[in-house]
């Protein structure tokens, strides 16, 4: 299957010379998106990276402008609709608008933090940024004033709507470091922010949640007893509090079993004593997203709990195998690969111990086949476009090395994953392997991911010239909307740089809106997409000598997401 004999023809190109296309002109707005879902305006990386402050400059001028409203609700959009592959580079924009002087993007600022801000961590983050940018005002202030305590209050008193919602966040998200690029950073608690925010509240929930944040359960409980004795809410918030304190000292298995049902406790509420007990494990896992289930496999099995014919693995197989689950879930095809890489290698370095420990695992044949099942159901959440499509991946053996964000996956894996999901979503999509020459793989919508490695293999290795696909295209007169390229570091070896060969086809073949994707699936923070047509910020008008195109510098499952909002023009 997937095995097609098919006719190898090498291609290599012959330059003509071509002028320049004029500079299209980009609006401050369209730079904002971008950076709300890249960090950046022509770049997307895996790693961390701290938003940089000349985009809170861009901002600062938007509202200068009285684009303020814009502002806000570009923010919102994006973050309620979940489109973004990262919450800081929203939560960063949001705070700010919160922390500019024109009083009317602050407010509605601070009105859209509770949908914003779902959980803790970027509650936390908020605040920390809040206080990065009070430092960077003239004069410098703490951040503290009366609109953000009042601000603060607000996302306390929305949360305490469900009182056992907010009892969950209090004891799951208890603290958060914000770490920067460097590393270092700032450990925030609702402890910090309910004593520099001073809350206060009519609000009889609100008042015990104060309490025990600031003096523990039993203060809140007296409270409770003397203030608030006939609340229903108080009554849950208490009642959960009260399970996650029993949780902590508990030492038997089914007294623990019985608290995780009860009240619907997670990981985070779990013992030491009884974190690699099987039976928790059992019941800890029926309250886990799809998505959580594939990401925790590997640790489940390190713990011995996922062998064959154990309730666990039955859990397991149960949901990531079916369907309907997966596209409610969104899961991506990627996510899937990663996690069956990893764990297919019974292996993988220990993230929270010392540096040379590894966690071990027996391998399960079940749990492969069902995660293979799953990377196979997955394409099917993955949205056609309609674009003419040509993609062209590095055969060279420098892309057999781990991909950058995604250490499980080879580059070579990722980009034939990649083109897999092309070739059976899009109807117009041509597909080559390229080094010094061009040359074109026929994958069918049946070939699985070996396969697809194998034909990319099977094509001749050498120094990668990334200008083939445009030139292709352009000396055979082809209609293309979108190029991507798939390498893993290097800088093109060949005579003509790929953004110039897209302005080349561009221009010959009359079509100003075709777009190029540079996957640098290894990179470092170089790559082969001109890096002088980056967009300028801080002039009273941005530009850019080539809004359509984008780098990626290393590689993941957001990446992919990216790559795919890029294309339908939603970046």
């Amino acid at each position: 299957m997937g095995q097609t004999e098919s006719k190898v023809v090498e291609w290599k190109a012959k330059t003509i010379p071509c002028p320049e296309l004029p500079w299209n002109v980009v609006d401050d707005m369209d730079l904002l998106r971008r950076f709300l879902y890249l960090g950046a305006e022509t770049m997307y990386s895996p790693s961390h990276v701290d938003p940089e402050q000349k985009y809170a400059d861009l901002i600062y001028r938007l509202i200068t402008e009285e684009r303020g409203k814009e502002v806000v609700k570009l923010i919102a959009r994006i973050s309620y609709r979940g489109l973004a592959p990262r919450q800081n580079y929203i939560i960063f924009a949001l705070a700010v608008c919160a922390r500019s002087n024109d009083d009317e993007t602050k407010k509605m600022a601070y009105d859209v933090l509770c949908q914003i801000c779902r959980i803790p961590t970027h509650f936390f983050m908020f605040v920390n940024y809040c206080k990065l940018e009070s430092g960077r005002s003239q004069p410098p202030s703490k951040g503290w004033g009366r609109a953000h305590r009042r601000a603060v209050l607000k996302w306390y008193e929305e949360k305490c709507k469900n009182p056992e919602g907010i009892a969950r966040l209090l004891t799951k998200y208890k603290s958060r470091k914000m770490v920067t690029n460097e590393g270092k950073g700032k450990r925030w608690s609702h402890k910090d922010i309910f004593r520099l925010g001073h809350p206060s509240s009519d609000d009889e929930l609100m008042k015990v949640v104060w309490k025990f944040v600031l003096y523990g359960f039993e203060e809140a409980k007296c409270l409770a007893s003397e203030e608030t004795k006939n609340s229903e809410r108080v009554r849950k918030f208490l009642t959960y509090i009260e399970g996650t304190i029993k949780a902590k000292k508990c030492t038997d298995e089914d007294e623990m079993v019985d608290l995780i049902k009860r009240h619907g406790l997670e990981k985070e509420h779990v013992p030491t004593a009884l974190v690699n007990s099987n039976r928790v494990w059992e019941a800890i896992i029926k309250n886990m997203k799809p998505e959580a289930k594939i990401r925790n496999i590997c640790m489940i099995s390190s713990k011995g709990f996922c062998g064959e014919d154990s309730e666990i693995e039955k859990e397991i197989i149960e949901t990531i195998t079916n369907a309907d689950i997966l596209d409610r879930a969104r899961v991506h095809p990627i996510r899937v690969l990663s996690a069956l890489l990893t764990y297919e290698k019974g292996e993988r370095k220990d993230r929270s111990r010392a540096k040379n420990t590894k966690e071990k695992w027996e391998v399960n044949k079940n749990i492969v086949k069902a995660l293979n099942k799953a990377y196979e159901l997955s394409f099917q959440n993955v949205q056609p476009t309609g674009k003419r499509f040509l993609l062209a991946v590095d055969v060279s053996k420098n892309m057999r090395v781990p991909c950058k964000g995604c250490p499980a996956i080879m580059c070579n894996q990722a980009a034939a994953s990649m083109m897999m999901m092309t070739a059976r979503t899009e109807p117009n999509c041509e597909i080559f392997g390229f080094s010094e020459s061009l040359t074109q793989i026929h994958i069918d919508k049946e070939d699985t991911l070996s396969q697809t490695v194998e034909k990319m293999d099977a094509l001749p290795s050498g120094k990668a010239d990334s200008a083939l696909p445009m030139l292709w295209a352009e000396q055979n007169k082809k209609k293309i909307d979108v190029f991507i390229v798939y390498t893993d570091n290097i800088p093109t070896d060949g005579q003509t740089h790929p953004s110039k060969a897209l302005e080349e086809y561009r221009a010959t073949m009359n079509k100003p809106e075709a777009k190029l994707i540079v996957v640098a699936m290894a990179s470092n923070p170089y790559t082969i997409a001109d890096p002088a047509k980056s967009v300028v910020i801080g002039s009273e008008e941005a530009t850019t000598r080539d809004y359509r195109e984008i780098n990626i510098v290393g590689f993941d499952a957001d990446a992919a997401i990216i790559m795919a909002k890029f294309i339908r023009d939603e970046l």
